[in-house]
């Protein structure tokens, strides 16, 4: 029984570490250092072969192609109950007849991410500007232990935030439904890190979504193609 549960031990620790190589191919910003950092320092216990065989393997996920998961997300039913910055309890479902983006992250990364987001988010807040409207940025943190209100209202005022922001944080069950709906997917603890991908969804007034950036799809071009503001 004690070999047997010894491997049952590293089967799971394989593929937990497998879980992270996939998530870090499709963080390719991320890529390097997600490498580095949770794949190469482990050490199983077992002969230089064996972790080369492992090594080997999970490196061959860089030649799987990940598509981003489907979205289901309905403005109009998003009227699970969050937190915002403020402590002021706030429903996504509230912000209908407004242009809305939505996407997920956590104060904590150290990694790019954060960065990126934040960019990502500030370009299409002025790209709205520009074409004279206006869109509400709403951020839903992947750490809800850690990203309590006060932390929140500390990051948004570091990060110089408007009132058309959202950071907001909810209990899991509600955060990785969210995940789920506007197609974003699993995310995993990892040390101190959460691996993680990237969806965002823009939406019109009419709660229709326009739009879909993920990791290799952040052009704003066309947007407006159709229909200015």
């Amino acid at each position: 029984m004690g070999l047997i549960s010894k491997a049952n031990s590293i089967l799971q620790t394989l593929t937990a570490i497998l879980k992270c190589y996939d998530m870090a191919i499709r963080l390719q910003n991320c890529k390097k250092s997600l490498i580095s950092k949770f794949l190469i320092p482990y050490n199983f216990g077992m002969n230089k072969k064996i972790n080369r065989l492992f090594l080997i393997l999970a490196i061959s996920l860089s030649a799987i192609s990940f598509s981003q998961p489907a979205f289901s997300f309905d403005l109009e039913k998003a009227t699970d109950e969050w937190t915002d910055e403020l402590g002021q309890k706030f429903t996504i479902a509230s912000l209908k007849g407004k242009n809305v983006a939505i996407t997920m992250a956590y104060s904590e990364c150290k990694k790019t991410c954060p960065m990126l987001t934040i960019q990502t988010l500030k370009d299409v807040s002025a790209l709205y500007k520009k074409n004279g409207s206006s869109i509400e940025l709403v951020v839903a943190s992947l750490d809800p232990e850690h990203d309590k209100p006060p932390v929140l209202k500390a990051f948004k005022e570091k990060k110089n935030m408007d009132s058309q922001w959202h950071l907001l944080v909810g209990s899991e069950k509600i955060t990785r439904k969210l995940a789920q709906d506007i197609g974003f997917g699993d995310y995993w603890q990892m040390d101190d890190h959460i691996l993680h991908g990237f969806t965002m969804l823009i939406l019109d007034e009419t709660g229709k979504v326009v739009k879909t950036l993920d990791w290799e799809h952040r052009e704003l071009d066309g947007l407006f193609k159709d229909k200015p503001l």
